[in-house]
């Protein structure tokens, strides 16, 4: 984990750095710091069927510097301009960010392309994680969630920043609905809630500081 972070640690100080707390954060603007942190210089987007049983998965050629990842798409709406009211475009955008947070992958943390969907599927539905591939994948998520619902953002919601939206989460935990947050950083409605829990806050605190992350940025005007 602390590899990990230390690895996307120049990209997540960048979209804070380029991209307004105020605005959700773009797949475009996402693989071109992923290019930019990281030597794949090709990544490619492969739209997939919704029979796929994993809605999001990627391959990865360092040889060639390039990364294809493969996602469940929405059929209405392009990835580049997703609706923020579509559950299906909040869903393939929080999996193409899981996707390319593999790039930062350690070499030993990579599946194989043969191994990848049987080997997760199977550590997953045994709640093992013992291999360090199928904890690279669980990690995966966390930082999916830091790019698209980013720490500082919560950071302002939960009443230690900027942001007048207090009451909004109060409101939220008190119904358990959570979809306001959701369609306002264009992210699945269980990440918001996820993103906005004390302890997973407590524990990217903790890791922020451990590998010298900002804990508060504040940007003039937002």
């Amino acid at each position: 984990m602390f590899e990990t972070a230390a690895r996307i640690k120049p990209l997540l100080v960048a979209l804070d750095d380029e991209v307004p707390l105020t605005e959700p954060v773009t797949i475009d603007k996402l693989i071109e710091l992923t290019k930019r942190f990281t030597s794949f210089s090709d990544i490619r987007l492969v739209p997939m069927g919704k029979s796929r049983s994993i809605a999001g998965s990627h391959v990865a050629f360092p040889e060639a510097n390039m990364v294809v990842i493969f996602f469940r798409a929405c059929l209405g709406h392009p990835i580049g301009e997703p609706n923020r009211e579509c559950p299906t475009c909040r869903d393939a955008r929080f999996f193409i960010a899981k996707e390319l947070s593999h790039a930062f992958d350690g070499d030993d943390e990579r599946t194989p392309p043969g191994d990848a969907e049987e080997m997760l599927l199977k550590e997953t539905l045994a709640g093992s994680y013992s291999g360090k591939q199928a904890q690279a994948d669980l990690l995966g998520s966390m930082w999916a969630v830091e790019m698209l619902f980013r720490y500082h953002n919560r950071v302002s919601i939960t009443g230690d920043g900027t942001f007048p939206a207090q009451a909004q989460l109060t409101a939220s935990r008190t119904s358990g609905d959570y979809s306001y947050f959701a369609k306002q950083f264009c992210v699945p409605v269980v990440v918001a809630e996820l993103g906005l829990r004390d302890n997973v806050l407590a524990s990217m605190k903790a890791l922020r500081k451990y590998v010298g992350l900002p804990l508060f940025h504040y940007q003039p005007g937002n």
